[in-house]
């Protein structure tokens, strides 16, 4: 079988006939497939998230090669009553957590702040953060990771020389 077209010209122009037999490009990549469906089945239980000792049920959803353009990861995770997701710093993406069920507390560079469902929060490059389950059913999220166009080396230094802050200790608890 031959990669040249073979179409019949009308006109019967040289010019015509030649690009109607020139070799064919390439074929494109296919594209990626436009609507992904998962659901929170069958998820992993992990223990010691983030440096902690309990149990986190984890599950991604789509990740890597199944999204296009800067999106990273979107995972579903869930923790018990008292349960925590230790306190960590991602230096080139940016997450965003949906809670989707319970109550808890959500620790943003040493500061606590109350979540509940429907409550979105954004945590950014070189943010230190945690997620703590308060409430006493568990605790569901959405993240939502995203690179970011900013260069690893500038958001490392962009936190190192962010004023401190002292942390609220009157909402906090010790984790």
């Amino acid at each position: 079988m031959s990669d040249l077209a073979t179409t019949t010209v009308p006109w019967g122009t040289a010019m015509a006939t030649a690009a109607a037999t020139a070799p064919l490009p390439p074929a494109a990549p296919q594209p990626r497939a436009s609507v992904i469906v998962a659901d929170t089945t069958g998820p992993a239980d992990i223990y010691g998230v983030h440096g902690t000792a309990g149990l986190t049920h984890w599950k991604a959803l789509a990740s890597g090669l199944d999204l296009a353009a800067g999106w990273e990861a979107v995972e579903w995770a869930s923790v018990p009553p008292g349960g925590v997701s230790g306190e960590h710093r991602h230096t080139r993406t940016e997450e965003i957590y949906f809670v989707l069920r319970g109550s808890g507390e959500i620790v943003l560079d040493g500061v606590s702040h109350p979540v509940s469902e429907g409550w979105m929060v954004l945590t950014g490059v070189g943010t230190v953060h945690g997620l703590r389950n308060t409430g006493d059913t568990d605790l569901d999220w959405l993240v939502i990771e995203i690179r970011s166009p900013t260069p690893p080396e500038r958001c490392t230094a962009r936190a190192a020389t962010a004023p401190a802050r002292p942390p609220d200790t009157s909402r906090r608890k010790p984790w």
